[in-house]
């Protein structure tokens, strides 16, 4: 749904802007927000997320929503700073399936893998019947079936080595 009234001109000093809107004014509203490397467009969709979550501190949502963003569409992406923000939207709920299940692809991006797999687990645990948890795990195994042949055959060296 639409953000909250309160929004509205945080990001220009009065008229509400949207992500995809790309006018001077708007641009000009969040020169304060423009870091070095940052685009105007990330620069509105940084100013945004930053009064909602000033509005609404714990809130989940915009936390995992603003983490989507740097993960999927930021023009410069930012998988680390992603995984802070899924990470606090999962201490403010932590059984939010969908979360987890991002949060476990974004570990996957910044190479934590065996994180990342256990993340995996978990949310398929949680939500059996997810199609979105379930594609994203499948997804997983299939990218990193290397990765299981590889703690197959340290298991059985370990198995082995006991023996």
């Amino acid at each position: 749904g639409p953000p909250p009234r309160a929004l509205d001109g945080a990001l220009d000093g009065g008229s509400r802007v949207g992500p995809d809107e790309g006018d001077e004014a708007a641009a000009a509203g969040v020169q304060q927000f423009v870091k070095q490397d940052q685009t105007p467009r990330d620069a509105r969709v940084e100013a945004y997320y930053t009064a909602a979550q000033r509005l609404i501190p714990d809130s989940a949502l915009v936390l995992s929503n603003w983490a989507s963003y740097l993960m999927e569409a930021a023009d410069r992406k930012d998988a680390h700073r992603a995984l802070t923000l899924f990470e606090r939207a999962m201490e403010c709920d932590p059984d939010d399936v969908l979360t987890m299940s991002k949060l476990a692809g974004c570990y996957e991006a910044c190479g934590m893998l065996s994180t990342a797999r256990e993340m995996h687990e978990a949310a398929v645990q949680a939500e059996p019947t997810s199609d979105f948890v379930l594609a994203a795990h499948a997804r997983f195994l299939w990218q990193h079936h290397a990765l299981d042949d590889e703690l197959r055959a340290r298991k059985a060296a370990d198995d082995e080595a006991r023996a």
